[in-house]
């Protein structure tokens, strides 16, 4: 028989910090397999809870530690079952060429940046062949070396109309030019230094290098103005010869009529006779034509040669003026461009040119997303190729009704809802937080909502907004409470019952929902008020206006005024600090962008503090910034014992400017609080309030600020955009009642810009793919046998550890005629027992029962369990002896 001064099983409460890495828990769904056998039965709770139907791991209330430990193997074992199905999306290599990227790895540039902010000066490490150092000898033979650099200017990345008056009204994203030029104010500037002071007059015919691109020094250069001209085309051509010269896909025919000196020359460029001079540029009809040297020769015989460059373009760089190019005497201003000179052209320290948007009428002061600026001279560009492609999601508020608003979106766990929210009652200031017939949505942790009302689980890790669809709570005198309830998750349907009898004064019970523990409480209203039901978790902190996350990590909290905040509402008491005698109590609450912690301290003196600040008296709108947002709380104090300080209301500032007016928000809103950004540290949040109006009788969404972005019109009037630094936009139609559509994105969106002779983004896209890893454990689902209810065994499949003298649950299972032996009739012998039950406390959910005669025996076969050692066993029982190393296995 089962002794019980040898049924070792010992049971304690679980080791959390051993558990918690252990336990797994899910949404209560799914229902057992059939015919489960002892081999394969941590494969069939693992797969079902990798499918939403949780496990428990369950011991008697009054074991020892040996039983405990082979709990934990077993829980360990399963916990390596627990699967998910990961989706590996297709990939996006970029990659960039022709140039510099003006971001790196790990800085990126982002909507309102300027695009200076990560990279400022490039050098020849960024361009190495545009702005490779250089040299150049003057006519004595004397050489100067010099170095190259590009500066970029503070142009900004913005979200903006392109060009109103040019009918370009729809707003894109742009890097905003200026419509003039400064040495202060540029998009690029180009600069080259001398290591010392150059004589460009004395270097008339040379060649230099700068920005990639190969000039001659002219023979105009003088003390004010540097000439150059462009090599393109270069070709020798000799006294009385016609010679074809091809640049690009172009062809000249080229003569040399006739050589009159050593420094002048008869030319005939497609037809067009003209005297050249050595050293200048000449337009033969449309064809620019530099001539960089003449050759006379006299002896034996009078001939020569010259050479001359096809489509030379002459520039003029002048200090303080534009780059002008053109042949002497046509000279056209570069619109854009300004010349800085160090020194003079005739002792040259330094070159500087900048440059900005080229004109004002038509408008090209932005680079458009997608497009390249190239500088007129050296043939440098600038690419925006816009913001980075990223996954996004929509979030939409829009009227349901006249009488109704509502928010569509999916939540974090790919589920989509369109949840009314809003609701007019039809009466002066009776707008109100509720659903399209009037349900109130209750967002203080623990308040108590009748059927049909709505409730949330505040985890902030796992949060689920639930609809109270039916509710029967019923006490008497001398007769047990009981509570049946069903909470349905608006946005899965899943729904959560709740089918418990107990005796006491308060009916309350335990929830479990992805593996967070909540209390439940059930209150018999009566025949003169409704049934009510409330959840709260086991956080000392009390979540007010509780969010849920959406698909990509958005924030999304419903609210109202709550309590009496000024002159507004009616006080309650959200939150209490309290201290009898002496001492020190904190209360803490947590609101959707951080937490609000009041303390009452007693001794020599009676101090109040709101998040450290101390408080003398009574505030009924104390003003205080939780992350980026401005609340108003109605602060109570209560300065002889109990001493205590209370919130007894709760609003936002509606106009969130942070002063001590009479403004709380009287109206419903949705808050929608935006990850953080880089470097920030809170995320930025849009509320969007609704408010009934007389006029068009209806709700209407009034008019917005969001995210604390501009706004910025389009070509409707009735439409605003607003673009966040995050990437999130906004776009606010007023045509009707008004909706707003927010497009989310799964990152922050970071821009793209390039610099150089040819730059640009290629992308290569990799197929999706799926694998299985193991699932991330929530909270342990661990309990000793008193602790697990009616809803734990409708709901879950139970891991039972110990014999029917200790744990209750066994004997239950072994009362039902379910398990072989009880407490009264174990056999006399040294064994363990393994056994599946199926359809074991409800149909379609297991128990697993561990059991042995001594702590040897559990221990045996927990161990040989999670080791794997009975995987070949394909019965629902097993009986075990011997040891792990030599184990005799009998089914049953």
């Amino acid at each position: 028989m089962c002794e019980k001064r040898r049924f070792n099983m010992q049971i304690r409460k679980f080791v959390a910090s051993s558990l918690a890495a252990l336990m797994a828990g899910a949404t209560f769904s799914g229902a057992a397999l059939a015919a489960v056998n002892v081999g394969g039965v941590l494969g069939t709770l693992g797969s079902q809870a990798s499918a939403g139907t949780p496990y428990l791991v369950v011991v008697g209330d009054t074991a020892k530690p040996s039983d405990i430990v082979g709990a934990i193997d077993v829980a360990s074992a399963l916990a390596q079952q627990v699967t998910r199905e990961v989706t590996v999306p297709g990939l996006t290599a970029m990659t960039f060429t022709g140039g510099v990227s003006l971001d790196t790895a790990d800085s990126k540039l982002y909507s309102g940046d300027n695009i200076n902010t990560i990279k400022g000066t490039l050098t020849a490490t960024d361009l190495p062949e545009i702005l490779a150092s250089g040299s150049i000898e003057d006519e004595t033979g004397t050489k100067y070396d010099y170095t190259q650099y590009i500066t970029i200017g503070g142009k900004q990345i913005q979200y903006a109309q392109p060009d109103v008056p040019g009918g370009q009204k729809d707003p894109t994203f742009l890097i905003k030019l200026g419509t003039s030029v400064s040495s202060s104010d540029y998009l690029l500037k180009m600069w080259t230094s001398f290591t010392k002071a150059f004589n460009a007059s004395k270097a008339v015919g040379k060649e230099l290098q700068l920005f990639g691109r190969t000039f001659i020094i002219s023979g105009e250069t003088d003390s004010t103005k540097l000439v150059l001209f462009g090599t393109a085309g270069e070709e020798i051509v000799e006294a009385g010869q016609n010679k074809t010269i091809r640049v690009g896909d172009k062809s000249y025919n080229v003569e040399v009529r006739g050589i009159t000196s050593a420094e002048k020359a008869v030319l005939v460029v497609n037809g067009v006779t003209k005297e050249v001079q050595e050293g200048r540029t000449y337009d033969f009809r449309g064809v620019s034509v530099y001539v960089s040297d003449i050759y006379y020769i006299e002896v034996p015989q009078k001939t020569g040669y010259v050479k001359v460059s096809i489509g030379a373009d002459r520039y003029v760089l002048q200090d303080g003026s534009p780059v002008k190019r053109g042949t002497a005497g046509s000279e056209q201003d570069i619109q854009g461009s300004l010349v800085r000179l160090i020194g003079t052209p005739q002792s040259l320290s330094g070159i500087e040119i900048y440059y900005d948007a080229y004109a004002t009428s038509p408008a090209s002061d932005y680079i458009k997303a997608g497009s390249v600026w190239t500088d007129p001279v050296f043939g440098i560009k600038v690419a925006y190729n816009g913001p980075a492609s990223v996954s996004t999601e929509t979030i939409t508020i829009m009227p349901g009704g006249s009488n109704y608003y509502t928010i569509a979106f999916t939540d974090k766990y790919g589920k989509t809802a369109t949840v009314a929210w809003s609701y007019y009652g039809g009466t002066p200031a009776s707008e109100k937080l509720a659903d399209s017939t009037g349900n109130e949505i209750h967002v203080v942790e623990g308040s108590p909502a009748k059927l049909n009302e709505y409730i949330f689980a505040p985890s902030p890790q796992f949060p689920h907004m639930l609809k109270v669809t039916s509710l029967t709570a019923t006490s008497a005198t001398n007769s047990p409470d009981t509570c049946k309830a069903t909470l349905r998750d608006v946005f899965s349907g899943t729904e959560y019952k709740i089918d418990e009898t107990k005796s006491g004064t308060t009916f309350t019970t335990n929830l479990v929902i992805d593996g967070q523990t909540y209390t439940v409480t059930c209150t018999d209203g009566g025949t003169a008020n409704p049934d009510t039901i409330s959840l709260s978790d086991a956080e000392e902190t009390i979540t007010v206006y509780p969010v849920l996350e959406t698909k990509y990590g958005a924030k999304v909290a419903f609210y109202r005024l709550l309590g009496r905040v000024h002159t507004q509402g009616t006080a309650e008491t959200i939150l209490t600090a309290s201290v009898t005698g002496s001492g020190t109590k904190s209360s803490f609450m947590r609101l959707p962008t951080g937490i609000v912690n009041i303390t009452v301290e007693v001794g020599q003196q009676t101090k109040f503090y709101v998040n450290g600040a101390s408080i003398t008296g009574d505030d009924p709108e104390y003003e205080i910034l939780i992350g980026n947002v401005w609340y108003k709380l109605n602060v109570v104090v209560t300065s002889s014992s109990p001493y205590s300080i209370e919130i007894k209301g709760v609003a936002l500032d509606a106009d969130q400017d942070g002063a001590a007016e009479s403004d709380p928000l009287t109206v419903p809103a949705i808050m929608i609080i935006e990850e953080k950004e880089k470097d920030a540290a809170h995320g930025k949040v849009a509320i969007l309030k609704v408010a009934y109006d007389s006029t068009d009788k209806r709700l209407e969404l009034l008019p917005v600020s969001v995210f604390g972005a501009s706004s910025v019109s389009t070509s409707s009037d009735k439409i605003t955009h607003y673009m966040t630094r995050w990437g999130t936009k906004v776009v606010y139609d007023t045509s009707g009642a008004g909706t707003v559509t927010i497009t989310y994105p799964d990152t922050q969106v970071y821009h793209l810009v390039g610099v150089g002779t040819d730059p640009k983004w290629t992308t290569e896209a990799t197929e999706a793919g799926k694998y299985k890893t193991v699932a991330p454990l929530a909270l342990p689902v661990a309990k000793l046998a008193s602790e697990v209810t009616t809803a734990d065994r409708t709901n879950a499949n139970i891991v039972l550890v110990g014999g029917p003298c200790i744990n209750t649950l066994v004997a239950q299972l072994n009362a039902a005629g379910k398990f072989p032996y009880g407490c009264a009739d174990w056999p006399g012998e040294d064994f363990a027992i393994v056994k599946v039950i199926e359809d074991a406390f409800t149909t379609g959910k297991i128990a697993l029962v561990i059991a042995g005669t001594r702590a040897e025996d559990t221990r045996l076969a927990t161990s040989l369990l999670s080791q794997g050692k009975l995987e070949n066993q394909q019965v629902s029982t097993v009986k075990i002896t011997g040891t792990v190393t030599t184990p005799v296995i009998t089914p049953m």
